[in-house]
């Protein structure tokens, strides 16, 4: 009697289910990975030109402190900023521009290491970066908590601050 059997046995199918198991796995992460790095740059691409749009709009007033004018209905309407407002993160932009504002513009974003990665950009002219000396100053880009405080807990939502010159 002659018996051969052909096919795969069960332990060569657990083996490759478990290959694709992996392979699905890393492709999830990095998949994950990269939505957070397109929209921080995109958040960086929308805050530049906003910041842009807002030294445009309040060119016609003399100042950024004698500025009248609805910044985020500006930029919403010029096709600056998205007609919601919001960032790619889904959180709202916050401009405070005008007489008696401390001229900043202000987004949250989902982490920590996001804001610190942000905070890190190579902002364009009218963000206050450094004083005359070159030391950090206190209007540099600020990464805030929940609380106020300089760091973000671990799964809350962190504001990114930017101060413009006047």
């Amino acid at each position: 009697m002659n018996t051969t059997q052909s096919g795969r046995s069960m332990l060569e199918m657990l083996a490759v289910l478990c290959v694709i198991g992996v392979l699905t796995v890393g492709v999830l992460l990095g998949y994950r990975q990269g939505m957070i790095r397109y929209k921080t740059y995109r958040t960086y691409v929308e805050l530049s030109e906003a910041i842009d749009g807002v030294y445009r709009v309040c060119g016609f007033w003399g100042s950024l402190k004698t500025c009248t004018s609805d910044i985020g209905g500006e930029l919403k309407s010029g096709g600056i900023l998205p007609e919601n407002l919001k960032n790619p993160f889904g959180k709202a932009y916050t401009f405070n521009i005008g007489s008696g504002k401390d001229q900043t513009i202000i987004t949250n974003v989902d982490t920590d290491d996001i804001c610190a990665e942000l905070k890190a950009e190579d902002w364009p002219a009218g963000v206050i970066m450094k004083d005359d000396e070159g030391a950090a100053e206190s209007k540099a880009p600020q990464c805030i908590g929940p609380a106020g405080g300089d760091s973000c807990a671990s799964g809350t939502t962190c504001r990114l601050k930017l101060h413009l010159e006047d």
